[in-house]
């Protein structure tokens, strides 16, 4: 049997032209050349051992181009055929008749062999930085050619995955040369660091190889720096700004704008100046006194590069921008400069770092803190390009050792992302995704580190950086879900029987599961080890019905369990074919479990069976949902409840079913409130609030009615107490749910929040007054003066400031015109509710010790004890908001009965009002009877009733003169006689004595007795009518005031001062309500240790002077 070798070579025939005819091969020029070329070639090769014949392959362009290959057996020499060939070649003729180029001669030992034809560049003149640009190698396949076809870059073997900008071609042929094939590398678009030598290399089996290569300048755009970004300087100062020139480029031109305009001949102005060089442009300005804008951009044959911005702010003497912050040094080592009020500095980012770092100046003059989200660390910016170029192609595959490197940088022990970091590192794992995939080629340790760097990254500490990227409507920590979900998956289909059945990779904050096995049952976590090594909670599982896998014996699989990333999730839904933002109104309340299979079954039936465990029980209304990744046109997604359903739920577990794969977790409303109970608690709320404001307007109408009889401290901050709940209970009903219009539904969450905190701010006042009464019984100065304006104040304070910092943000949301829960804006009323009713408590309980421990209590019975401590309590909680509490108490499902309480006692906490300090008020009940009293003393003939009841006109008889003398006396006497003044000191303290007394009587305390105050007896001389109408003539009070100084006469019904006339009747005279006896506000009480029933007793008046309604 012979055994053959092929040589084939390549002639070119000079003495024919080539046409197309020539490349078919029924045509008579084809055929003829054949023959004339097949004939020379026996007759030079045939008398060689071994030959065997020979045979055209192709004619080709250049001439004529001819591929041949003749064979030679075992008998022969293949080396002795090709240097025949060659030496007739050479020589200038095949055979007798064919001429040839001399020169021309391609031998192959082998059936064919390929030929680089050369390097195309669909550029032909210089290529810019963004532009498309396809490099192509040509390559001539003679014979039975099978090359082997790579790129290279600098060295470096090409091969980009799918999708990146960089793509190579499969072969194409041409449609001209049949023999010419392409091999092309697109570049889309093609970047300035795409510079370099780009080589085609073929190989025919292991034989030879030939390399054509090109070398390739991307001309990029001006990278231009501006500084200073931003200045503050002093109306009529100078300023330079430097446009300096960052990459290495040439440049046509520099092109400035102030205020958005270009500048240029016709408009600039004489201040201006610029200097110019080859990379650098200087503009300055003399004698500034405007805030001025400049823009700097380069622009060369590449085009117009980026446009940098300064800003220069200029302070006018005496202006309201004259407040700056002082140049400061952060902790970081940056130099903040001097900037005005209401604007940001910027600055380089610390060294190690690239990009820009900000802060900013608030009213006032007063830094924020830095922000450093834009920097990025030049090592993690390295390891980016590094994967990118891996991506595209450009450099080789050191996967596993870039992974290595990102566990480190990411470790939470070590750093805190910034927000840009976060999403380097992202990009950074999309690019080894995107690799890995391409190469198929996944160890257990590459798994290992790439699940380590996604657990950092998904770490607690990074939660403000997430928290920054959805605030700016970017991905979430959904990026980090489907990452972890594909590279699991991939890692999953390349497994095979002969590996591990099933791979476990516990981290921080999730865990992995891969496995590979026969055909069964797939529940995840597979074992409770598993549970309890990864910190999972034992109920959240799911559970996938072998009935599900019909095909094959064999299925690979990828488990995940996110242990928590509620907080870094975009709040949106997917619902009637639009996206809509959720904010406060559903929340992640479970882990995030994901599921994948290979092969993917379209529909899953029997369903995949959810079990997830709550991560809080103050929350209602599960929705089983996925994060579908395709619900927008950006890939970011959104929840979607399509394909699943609830199963069972209760307070601490949810049930589901969905007929799919993905990322799965249980969405619920914040608060437990549950839908059964929110219509009955709305309509109590409702009704209550209508009832407090009639009973609060009732109140403070009555009061005000009578005010010149109960004006007191204490009635001064319940009057204002009423008044802020009205109003919160008015605003609450108008306008609490009305969200449709935004801006509205601040104002209204705005105002609730001010005159909420207002209502207890009065409450503490009014439990400050009832302390400081009981307690420091010799306070004699009105309190008042200061509680009521704090109380209106540090309301507003909070609000300002809550307003200020929240920009709005967290000001009502879609159900109701209040402030955020998840926020935290809600801590703005809860804080400063809390300290109150705190405060409040301890008062109560100091109020109650100090009163029960009084001599006349601890002898009473228990049950009387009993009485007057729920009387007391009665009349205090409404006012002091210790009800509150149960507010706290019905955050929690289990205790829905503190949910109504809550709303029944806060909604009629006005009605409380009315009936303990109004209805059951005895000083209200009183003041209305003495208001009765005197109306039917004024229906009574005062002249016969004087006439008939007074006694004799000489007996009374006290003429102006007495008046006048007694007044010189006293007024000589004042100086040295300081018995009265003693008096009046020691009269205070019995005053507050019978102050005390008075608040025991308030709280239910019956029989209350002090100890009257020993003073000395003061004569006053004061006209009292009794309820006969009798007019007592200069009563003997025990009582002293530095006010009253003489005997003189009163009208206790009025208090006018009464003056004899020239009859010799009483006149009234100028009003004393601001003299020891404030008789306005005389009531029908027995006076203090007396025996005689009178229209009025003498008591404390806190805004000065004596009263008759309160001792």
């Amino acid at each position: 049997i012979p055994v053959m070798t092929s040589l084939t070579f390549t002639i070119r025939m000079t003495e024919m032209n080539f046409t197309d005819d020539l490349n078919n091969s029924s045509s008579v020029i084809y055929i003829t050349a054949r023959y004339r070329l097949l004939q020379a070639l026996d007759t030079l090769l045939g008398s060689y051992q071994g030959y065997s014949g020979a045979s055209l392959l192709s004619f080709r362009r250049g001439s004529v181009i001819v591929d041949s290959k003749v064979s030679v057996d075992q008998t022969g020499n293949i080396s002795t055929i090709q240097a025949a060939v060659l030496q007739s070649v050479s020589l200038g003729y095949i055979g007798p008749n064919i001429s040839v180029d001399s020169t021309y001669f391609i031998p192959h030992v082998g059936d064919g062999y390929s030929i680089l034809d050369g390097i195309n560049i669909t550029n032909a003149g210089d290529i810019y930085n963004g532009s498309s640009l396809n490099i192509t190698c040509m390559i001539i396949l003679v014979g039975n050619a099978t090359p082997s076809i790579t790129w290279k870059y600098d060295g470096t073997l090409m091969n980009p995955v799918p999708g990146s900008r960089i793509s190579i071609s499969d072969i194409t042929f041409d449609p001209e040369i049949p023999q010419r094939i392409y091999k092309t590398v697109s570049f889309n678009p093609i970047q300035s660091s795409d510079s370099g030598t780009f080589e085609c290399v073929i190989m025919d089996g292991n034989s030879s190889s030939s390399v054509m290569n090109k070398t390739v300048f991307v001309l990029s755009q001006p990278v231009v720096l501006i500084q200073p970004v931003t200045q503050t300087v002093d109306a009529g100062s100078t300023v330079a700004i430097t446009c300096t020139v960052e990459n290495n480029v040439s440049i046509i031109q520099m092109v400035w704008y102030r205020n958005g305009t270009k500048i240029n001949s016709t408009n600039q102005l004489s201040e201006e100046t610029f200097q110019i060089s080859d990379t650098t442009n200087i503009l300055t300005y003399k004698n500034i006194n405007n805030t001025t804008t400049y823009e700097c951009i380069g622009e060369n044959a590449a085009g117009l590069g980026n446009m940098q911005q300064a800003n220069i702010y200029v302070v006018l003497p005496g202006s309201q921008s004259a407040e700056t912050c002082i140049t400061d040094i952060d902790k970081r080592g940056i130099e903040w400069s001097r900037t005005m009020q209401g604007t940001y500095d910027n600055k380089s980012c610390p060294s190690g770092m690239s990009g820009e770092a900000v802060r900013y100046c608030s009213q006032g003059g007063v830094w924020r803190d830095p922000s450093y989200d834009n920097c990025v660390d030049n090592t993690l910016l390295e390891l980016k390009l590094l994967t990118d170029n891996i991506k595209n192609g450009l450099a080789a595959n050191t996967v596993p050792d870039s992974l290595a490197q990102l566990t480190s940088m990411t470790n939470p022990n070590n750093v805190e992302l910034q927000k840009a970091e976060v999403q380097v590192v992202n990009t950074v794992l999309d690019n080894v995704i995107q690799i890995s995939n391409n190469t198929k080629n996944i160890t257990n340790n590459d798994v290992e580190n790439f699940l380590e760097i996604a657990s950092n990254i998904i770490d607690v500490k990074n939660t403000p950086s997430w928290q920054a990227l959805i605030n700016e409507d970017k991905e979430g920590a959904t990026v980090i879900l489907r990452n972890v979900e594909q590279y699991s998956s991939i890692k999953a289909k390349s497994i095979n029987a002969t590996d591990e059945p099933v791979k476990r990779f516990t981290k921080k904050n999730l865990f992995v599961e891969i496995g590979y096995k026969p055909i069964d049952d797939i529940q995840f976590p597979s074992t409770i080890e598993t549970e309890s090594t990864v910190n999972t909670d034992s109920s959240s599982r799911f559970f996938l019905s072998k009935d599900v896998l019909k095909n094959g014996n064999y299925t690979s699989y990828s488990g995940v369990y996110f242990k928590n990333v509620s907080g870094i999730i975009q709040k949106k839904v997917y619902q009637n074919g639009s996206i809509a933002n959720i904010e406060d109104d559903l929340e992640i309340n479970s882990a995030v479990l994901s599921l994948q299979l290979d092969p993917t079954p379209p529909v899953l039936f029997p369903p995949l069976t959810l079990t997830f465990k709550h991560f809080s029980e103050m929350f209602s209304s599960p929705v089983c949902s996925f994060w579908n990744f395709n619900a927008d046109e950006h890939g970011n997604g959104a929840w979607s409840s399509k394909g699943c359903k609830l199963v069972s739920t209760n307070d601490y577990t949810t049930v589901c079913e969905c007929d799919h794969l993905t990322n799965f977790a249980i969405l619920m409303s914040p608060g437990k409130t549950t839908d059964k109970d929110q219509v009955p608690l709305s309509i109590i709320s409702t009704i209550g609030c209508a009832i407090s404001i009639s009973c609060l307007s009732l109140t403070m109408i009555a009061h005000l009615i009578v005010w010149r009889y109960v004006k007191s401290d204490r009635t001064s901050l319940l009057m204002n107490l009423c008044f802020a709940l009205l109003i919160s209970y008015v605003i609450f009903l108008a306008g609490a749910d009305k969200t449709e219009n935004k801006n509205a539904c601040i104002a209204v969450a705005a105002l609730l929040h001010y005159f909420y905190l207002a209502v207890f701010f009065l409450m503490l006042a009014y439990g400050i007054e009832l302390a400081v009464t009981v307690i420091y019984v010799f306070q004699a100065k009105s309190r008042a003066r200061w509680l009521l304006p704090l109380s209106w104040f540090l309301p507003a304070v909070i609000v300002a400031v809550s307003l200020g910092v929240t920009k709005l943000e967290g000001y009502g949301n879609k159900q109701f015109c209040w402030l955020s829960i998840q926020d935290g804006l809600i801590w703005a009323f809860v804080g400063p509710a809390a300290f109150v009713i705190m405060l409040n408590v301890i008062i109560i309980i100091l109020v109650f010790h100090r009163m029960f421990s009084s001599y006349s209590m601890m002898n009473k019975p228990d049950l009387v004890k009993a009485k007057t401590a729920v009387r007391s309590l009665c009349v205090l909680l409404p006012i002091t908001g210790v009800t509150w509490v149960f507010g706290i108490l019905s955050v929690n499902e289990d205790l829905v009965v503190f949910q109504y309480l809550f709303a029944i006692i806060n909604s009629l906490q006005g009605l409380f009002i009315f009936l303990f300090h109004g209805i059951f008020n005895h000083h209200l009940r009183n003041a209305i009877k003495q208001i009765n009293a005197a109306r039917k003393r004024s229906q009574i003939p005062s002249s016969a009733t004087l006439k008939g009841s007074l006694p004799s006109t000489k007996q009374n008889q006290f003429n102006s003169s007495d008046a006048s003398q007694m007044n010189n006396t006293s007024n000589q006497e004042a100086p040295t006689n300081n018995s009265f003044l003693r008096s009046d000191q020691q009269m205070q303290k019995q005053v507050e004595i019978y102050a005390k007394d008075e608040v025991r009587r308030d709280l239910g305390h019956t029989d209350v007795t002090t100890p009257v105050v020993q003073t000395p007896n003061v004569s006053c001389s004061v006209d009292i009518y009794t309820g006969d109408s009798t007019r007592l003539r200069e009563q003997e009070l025990n009582i002293g005031r530095s006010s009253v100084r003489t005997n003189k006469a009163f009208d206790l019904t009025t208090g006018k001062k009464q003056r004899k006339s020239k009859n010799g009747s009483s006149e009234r005279s100028h009003d004393y309500h601001n003299s020891a006896f404030d008789a306005a506000s005389i009531g029908p009480h027995i006076y203090h240790g007396s025996t005689r029933s009178i229209d009025g007793y003498l008591s404390y008046n806190p805004y000065g002077g004596v009263r008759a309604d309160e001792a």
